[in-house]
């Protein structure tokens, strides 16, 4: 009785297990955050201090196979200082990069891609969808943003003026 109850339990077993669904590997997890600080005296003829923090925070499910998405959760959030005035940057976006049998191939950036605001409100808002194909840089080794395929959202055209002025 013993062994007929052992080998109905193990034939049940294995049929759970062949019955289960095939699950893909686990998406690899990295998050980095880089401080970092610059002076820019070109853009506007006098000397503006920036004091930014750019996280990224990547999802990435393509390593198992060669093919997914890598998510890469994105934010440069800082601050703009220039004759006693402080612009804030808050960039939030998400870019999906599809990648097959290892190769990028489209990079959709998605969210708030570029935000100032100034003392009086924003100066600078670009919000939306971005579609680009993906090229190799062989100079740099890496894979790039190549041609855009698509836009969506809000364009406001960066004003070198307007973001000059809003110093004072």
């Amino acid at each position: 009785m013993r062994l007929l109850v052992a080998v109905v339990a193990a034939f049940a077993l294995a049929l759970a297990y062949w019955a289960a669904p095939t699950r893909a590997a686990a998406p690899d997890h990295q998050l980095f955050k880089y401080p970092y600080q610059f002076v820019d005296t070109d853009t506007c003829g006098f000397a503006i201090a920036g004091d930014y923090v750019f996280t990224n925070d990547i999802i990435d499910s393509s390593l198992a196979t060669g093919t997914g998405t890598q998510q890469l959760h994105q934010s440069n959030v800082g601050t703009l200082t220039a004759k006693g005035v402080t612009l804030r940057e808050e960039d939030h976006y998400t870019i999906f990069v599809s990648i097959v049998d290892g190769v990028p191939v489209t990079a959709k950036h998605v969210g708030d891609l570029d935000e100032i605001i100034g003392p009086g409100g924003p100066i600078f808002h670009r919000t939306g969808l971005d579609v680009y194909d993906v090229v190799f840089d062989p100079s740099s080794g890496f894979y790039v943003d190549g041609p855009r395929i698509l836009r969506h959202g809000l364009r406001d055209n960066f004003d070198v003026a307007a973001f000059c002025a809003a110093f004072g």
